[in-house]
């Protein structure tokens, strides 16, 4: 039952729901918004049922969260660049098969990009939960995260980046060079061992990128427009 503990709170079986103030809107759809007090911690909720933004995503705490967002990607990118084929990269083993198991080992990129049969780049998918397209270029943070050993892989051969927006409603998907990266931001390791690549938001325009025209270039490397532009008519 319900505990009324003041005009902001309510206590319910272990979970305290306060609203916030007006100023404090949901990031999504700008609707009043409430903070929620559990046993694991505290997180954010919209109050609008048709939105349903929460700070504490499940997805966080399951082994196949990761695993569902490159799927989600790959729909996307077929979407808008459909002449290309995309495949998911994991770790096999040769009697996966027959277990269904895979390898556990770091895998260096995420999706596998085809054309005509041929690989021709790699992708590597960094989530980003709570942000719109505008919030992504507006936000003081953004960084991009890896393995020194994937880093320099993905950069020697111009692999991409693909910045998934998560809870964005139309462009969800942004890209840039990992190469770019390099040269461009300042770079940092975190208590993991892992590199820590801040953009900059003066540099976020430049380097980043959701036209689909740009990021089907910079898949291609430049040279499907360079080698076809003239066979088709305007």
């Amino acid at each position: 039952m319900a505990e009324k503990i003041s005009d902001q709170q309510t206590r319910t079986d272990h979970r305290i729901e306060e609203i916030l103030p007006e100023t404090l809107k949901c990031p999504r759809c700008q609707s009043e918004a409430k903070r929620v007090t559990t046993k694991r911690g505290i997180h954010y909720k919209c109050q609008n049922d048709k939105c349903g933004w929460d700070s504490n995503r499940i997805y966080d705490f399951q082994k196949e969260g990761r695993e569902q967002h490159i799927r989600q990607v790959i729909n996307i990118l077929k979407t808008l660049i459909p002449k290309l084929n995309y495949a998911e990269n994991y770790s096999y083993n040769p009697d996966m098969i027959f277990t269904g198991e895979k390898l556990q080992q770091t895998l260096k990129y995420d999706i596998s990009c085809f054309f005509m049969g041929k690989k021709i780049n790699r992708i590597r998918v960094e989530r980003n939960q709570n942000l719109t397209k505008k919030q992504f270029y507006d936000s003081k943070y953004c960084y991009v995260v890896g393995r020194p050993e994937v880093v320099e892989y993905m950069a020697k051969r111009k692999g991409l980046v693909a910045h998934f927006l998560i809870d964005e409603t139309k462009e969800k998907i942004g890209m840039s060079r990992m190469d770019k990266i390099i040269e461009a931001c300042k770079k940092e390791k975190d208590n993991f061992g892992n590199l820590q690549y801040f953009i900059p938001k003066d540099l976020r325009p430049v380097l980043v990128t959701f036209d689909p025209a740009e990021i089907e270039d910079m898949i291609f490397k430049g040279w499907h427009r360079t080698l076809y532009r003239d066979l088709f008519l305007r």
